[in-house]
Order: C-alpha cells, then structure tokens, then sequence
C-alpha cells in the first residue's frame, strides 16, 4: 500500500516501524497521532499500512465502503485462536454466521443478560473482603468469562474459569508478539516460541 503525500515516522531499514509498535504500541500510535495527524503511514518490514485516527475515516472503511476492504494480514494469526468465526471471516461466510447469531443479540436477550450479569458480579464482591489485595484484571476475566458461557451457551463456567482464564491471557499475549514483534516477519510454518505458547493454550482450550 503506498501513501503519495502522506508523512510518518522513518522507522529502521529492515523493520521499519515494528520495534516502536512492539514495545509501546498506545503510546507511538498517539504520538505519531498528534506528529503526522490523521493518517499515519507505517512500515513493518516489507508490508506498508495505513493507521486512520479520525472517526470519519473508520466510519469510512467499517461501513460506507466496507464492500471494498477486506481483512488484511493482522487476522491471519487469530484464526489459530478463534478459527473462522465472524471476527475473522469474511464475504458471504460472514454474512452467514452475522445472521446465524443474530437472535442471540436482539434487545430483550441482551436485557435478559442483566440479570445474570448482576448476579455474577454480587456473587465475585461477596468473596472481597475489606483491606485484602486483589488482581482486578483476573477477577474481571474470570467474571466475563462466567458472563460468556452463561449467556451464549447456557453453562456455568465458575470451576473452569481460572484454567480458561489463564490460557486466554497466555494466547493473547502470544497473538501480540505475532502481529507486533520481530515474528511478524517470519513466515508463518516456523516454530517460534509465541507460536508454539499460543498452540498450547489452544490445545488447553480443546481440552476443555
């Protein structure tokens, strides 16, 4: 992708901007935000993107113009995550699937929801006790993760959700190093330590 006119920040000879992205991504894109306004031409590696910050812009390309895009290489990686579902799919596969879990999105279903969201929550403050240290992104996993599998499959998920929990984070910190780190340039069938963490956690998933 070429950017005639556009300015952005140099990067490295052979990895252009991937070093930056990969040890502070919020804080470079804002940054490069505010330097280069509202389209700001990257490099990683060989593959050159654009970052569109205003919201006109992403209105744009998420709905005006959607037929004309498709998901570009950053969602190959989560397809060992998530398989082809409607985060990575795409065309008339996704439009499939979009109808397929539609009802379960309709607004007296999400209303529904509250109730189980509400107790769930009661039922994670009921174990905090006053002046104790908690990990609030755990409790938080864990609680959506209950709120998940209540909702969309009908099961309750308390004793599993730590195990879950655990390997979720593990695939996601691993996905980040695929799409943001030095992985990035290496071809996808060689085995390297991020891709073998996250085919792990995937297979704890399958076991469960």
């Amino acid at each position: 992708m070429t950017a005639p006119g556009l300015v952005g920040p140099k990067g490295r000879p052979l990895l252009g901007n991937l070093l930056e992205v990969s040890r502070d991504q919020l804080g470079y894109l804002t940054r490069w935000r505010r330097q280069f306004g509202d389209i700001v031409p990257l490099r990683f590696g060989r593959r050159r993107v654009l970052v569109l910050n205003h919201p006109a812009d992403v209105e744009r390309v998420l709905q005006t113009y959607h037929r004309r895009f498709q998901k570009g290489y950053f969602y190959r990686p989560l397809r060992s995550l998530l398989g082809d579902g409607l985060l990575t799919s795409e065309g008339n596969f996704w439009l499939r699937q979009r109808r397929l879990a539609q009802p379960a999105f309709h607004r007296e279903r999400i209303a529904a929801y509250a109730t189980t969201m509400v107790g769930y929550a009661q039922e994670m403050l009921a174990d905090w006790q006053d002046g104790s240290v908690r990990d609030v992104h755990a409790d938080m996993a864990r609680l959506t993760l209950r709120v998940v599998g209540k909702t969309l499959f009908d099961a309750d998920l308390a004793h599993e959700a730590a195990d879950v929990g655990q390997a979720l984070a593990t695939a996601l910190l691993a996905l980040e190093h695929q799409v943001s780190g030095p992985e990035f340039l290496l071809p996808a069938r060689i085995p390297t330590p991020s891709r073998i963490r996250l085919r792990r956690a995937v297979q704890r998933f399958m076991r469960g």
